[in-house]
């Protein structure tokens, strides 16, 4: 392969005691046709062969490695403040190290992001409301299968796709479900930080990629950054140009972590915070027709109605 161009973008990963699933994750990023300039890694465990890896990769491929070995535990939200700190790059992806990059990754996101006005662009992922080409299943559910059938890591991505790259299935995905090329969100969806890019000027301008209130575990952060950047006026833009195979809680599985107890935790803080606008969104679209079967059908609206006094709340809204 010829040698790829840097991109003025850092990478951003978390490493805890999954150092297989990191180092496949960036053999993925410097297989691709468009290399970062930097990749911090916060290792929230203690891997020694991993950093080694990671090190002669970043050197071969001209690429600056940040290490930053935390040794204990820190929610996503303080990794990436502690990441971003030692950062020098304008722009910034978010990258899980559960997540796989297709060759033609980078460029279409950076394209977006040079948008006026565009905040936070991601890719398209696997996801319960997206049918897997030719199958009836969910492209999320095809991901659980071949999980749970235990195939080794390596070849995973391959039975995943049928074969294919994980460009050529990308495209099979659009097709299959229709998708355009980009979509602006409006409140309150959001996008993921599996696999998140943004100018750091933005992202300040909202107030940080993180406020330290969700530092307490698990999850909402990237609900939270969402809303903000559109408080400040930012678009949010998905796009199916790309699309990443994310293989979800990777870390979370392996370090025995209580998933649902701390993403019920982590909604009552994001309630909190967003109360008074998530009521008013809500009564508006009950004005407009929406019951509350259909207010639910958004995922946040129905995590948030199981974990927190929304339910409570919205009812005397409405009454």
């Amino acid at each position: 392969m010829a040698r790829a161009a840097h991109a003025p973008i850092g990478v951003v990963l978390k490493t805890w005691n999954t150092g297989e699933v990191t180092r496949q994750c960036l053999d993925a990023i410097v297989s691709a046709r468009l290399w970062p300039e930097e990749i911090a890694i916060v290792d929230l465990g203690s891997d020694p062969a991993t950093r080694q890896y990671a090190g002669q990769l970043a050197d071969r491929h001209g690429i600056r490695l940040r290490w930053l070995p935390a040794g204990r535990r820190l929610a996503p939200s303080a990794a990436n403040r502690l990441a971003l700190e030692a950062m020098s790059t304008p722009l910034v992806c978010l990258l899980d190290n559960d997540v796989i990059v297709p060759r033609n990754w980078l460029a279409p996101l950076i394209s977006l992001l040079a948008s006026p006005g565009v905040g936070l662009v991601a890719p398209v992922r696997p996801d319960p409301f997206l049918t897997y080409p030719d199958r009836s299943e969910s492209t999320e559910a095809v991901v659980d299968e071949w999980k749970a059938r235990r195939v080794p890591l390596a070849d995973l991505a391959m039975a995943y796709t049928g074969g294919r790259s994980l460009d050529a299935f990308g495209r099979a995905v659009r097709r299959a479900n229709d998708l355009p090329s980009a979509v602006t969100l409006e409140f309150p969806s959001f996008l993921s930080s599996c696999c998140l890019c943004f100018d750091r000027t933005a992202v300040e301008d909202a107030g940080g990629i993180a406020d330290p209130t969700f530092d307490g575990g698990y999850g909402s952060e990237d609900v939270d950054l969402s809303w903000r950047m559109l408080e400040a006026g930012y678009e949010l833009v998905r796009t199916a140009e790309v699309f990443v195979l994310h293989l979800r809680h990777v870390s979370i599985e392996a370090n025995g972590v209580n998933l649902a107890a701390e993403l019920a935790a982590a909604n009552v803080v994001l309630y909190d915070r967003w109360r008074q606008k998530l009521l008013a969104w809500s009564k508006r679209r009950h004005q407009e027709g929406d019951s509350l079967a259909d207010l639910s059908r958004r995922f946040i609206i129905r995590e948030l109605l199981r974990h927190t006094r929304f339910a409570t709340d919205l009812e005397t809204a409405l009454a």
